[in-house]
């Protein structure tokens, strides 16, 4: 629910309730009783239109959120175990475009941790032969790979929302035309004030 259907859902039941305690005064008025009847039925429409139209999305942002950990910890766990076998071997280019700490990854946007995870991957495995030690295998990485492509899955909107500028966006006519006018006014402010001196 949207905070506006929150709050007039807490209007209507706290109308009902009120209405409930006021029966006895409002009794002898079959207008009112018949006002009182219209609205409990529009109520309980618009929950039950609430229901069918609404879904509980609850569980989804918990797996998400499950899902995120998991390949935060995985990914990060590993790249640090690269890092120390890269660093050994000399290869400090490489060590450094691996994210390390979990928090990295998990105070990144999802989709962004996807890919940072992704990255990893795909460095890591490029180079596994470098890195062969207890935990980094080939199947370590297709546990991560799996990880990365289940947090590609739960992302519903899978956009990257750190985009900037669209430059493909029409540009607006008529703030191009006040931008124009204000660098034509500036201009002959500024033609003038030499004037002066």
């Amino acid at each position: 629910m949207t905070k506006l259907e929150n709050a007039q859902m807490a209007m209507f039941n706290k109308l009902e309730s009120q209405l409930e305690k006021d029966k006895e005064i409002y009794a002898q008025d079959t207008n009112f009783k018949a006002e009182v009847s219209l609205f409990k039925a529009a109520k309980e429409k618009n929950r039950l239109a609430h229901k069918a139209t609404h879904k509980d999305n609850a569980v989804f942002s918990k797996e998400k959120l499950k899902a995120k950990i998991a390949l935060a910890e995985k990914a990060s766990h590993l790249s640090g175990k690269a890092y120390v076998k890269f660093m050994s071997l000399g290869k400090v280019t490489l060590a450094e475009q691996l994210h390390t700490e979990p928090y990295e990854y998990k105070y990144a946007r999802d989709l962004e941790c996807a890919k940072m995870a992704e990255n990893a991957h795909d460095l890591l495995f490029a180079n596994l032969n470098d890195l062969k030690t207890g935990t980094l295998t080939e199947e370590s990485l297709t546990e991560l790979k799996k990880l990365v492509d289940l947090a590609m899955t739960l992302d519903p909107k899978r956009d990257d929302h750190s985009r900037g500028f669209d430059y493909n966006r029409p540009v607006d006519v008529a703030s191009t035309q006040t931008i124009e006018k204000w660098k034509n006014t500036n201009a002959m402010l500024s033609g003038a004030a030499l004037q002066l001196l």
